[in-house]
């Protein structure tokens, strides 16, 4: 038992508060959510999702994938645990700490349990930093922090005016061009808007007020989690370099520069440029 006074969440819970979770961010009310499910062919009503996000209804594999698809994230997202679970159950009793479970919901390691035959092994320790350090295959205290730090959402504001959108070069050049992006302090207790308004600040001087959610993904490349949110600036838009140990440059570019300088981008911020800055684009 991994839990000791912990009280353990469950798949089914953790499933239920991250539904409630991303229909909050898209502001979307549970009629809405409802709407969106049975234009992807579920019968399902208000009442249904109620039931979902209070834990009283258990849902089929096909319907978390439509739900990922109505509140447009990631499956991995719906099924991963928050840092305050601690502890996951499963219906057999077996319980993992919650950074062996974030870490298989995102697909970045196997590591947890191993099987000796059909039977489950745990292959934790004790204690938390130890579970952690085994989980990622030891190393110092440097690597430990960075493999934590991969279970921390980053928020990239997509911040747009008049003189176009809002871009940053990096010094280290990984990437060499990028949106102006932050991890979300979980210890301040940030919503993905706090942390757009916030890194936007830090980084350019910039303030700026955080709309509605364009998308998350895994990213592809980091294996992290990305949720991008739309931005207006709030008081002019005279930017600076205000983070010299990350950023060399800050400065507004056109849609057609962003193709050139951020290749690959996520399609629903293409999208969304395209409409704001009045592109169509080639």
């Amino acid at each position: 038992m991994l839990s000791g006074m912990t009280t353990p969440t469950t798949p089914r819970a953790i499933l239920a508060g991250n539904i409630a979770a991303a229909r909050g961010r898209r502001r979307l009310q549970q009629s809405d959510l409802a709407d969106r499910m049975r234009e992807l062919g579920w019968k399902w009503v208000r009442q249904t999702v109620g039931e979902v996000e209070n834990n009283q209804r258990r849902l089929t594999a096909e319907e978390v994938f439509g739900l990922s698809v109505a509140l447009e994230t990631s499956i991995s997202a719906l099924m991963a645990p928050v840092d305050d679970d601690k502890v996951v159950e499963f219906p057999s009793g077996l319980e993992l700490s919650v950074t062996a479970v974030q870490m298989l919901a995102r697909g970045l390691s196997d590591i947890g349990v191993t099987w000796h035959g059909n039977k489950p092994v745990l292959n934790v320790p004790a204690e938390p930093v130890e579970r952690f350090r085994q989980a990622f295959g030891g190393g110092d205290s440097v690597s430990l922090r960075q493999d934590q730090d991969k279970l921390k959402p980053v928020v990239a504001a997509i911040v747009t005016s008049g003189l176009g959108v809002l871009v940053g070069r990096r010094h280290d050049g990984k990437p060499p061009w990028t949106f102006i992006a932050g991890e979300q302090d979980a210890v301040q207790d940030e919503s993905p808007a706090d942390t757009a308004v916030r890194e936007v600040k830090e980084e350019t001087g910039l303030r700026v007020t955080a709309g509605e959610v364009i998308g998350e993904r895994v990213h592809p490349k980091t294996g992290r989690t990305m949720i991008y949110l739309a931005a207006r600036p709030t008081r002019g838009t005279d930017v600076i370099v205000g983070d010299e140990d990350e950023l060399a440059e800050v400065r507004w570019i056109s849609l057609a520069e962003a193709d050139e300088l951020l290749p690959g981008m996520f399609g629903p911020v293409r999208e969304h440029l395209a409409r704001e800055l009045g592109e169509a684009g080639d």
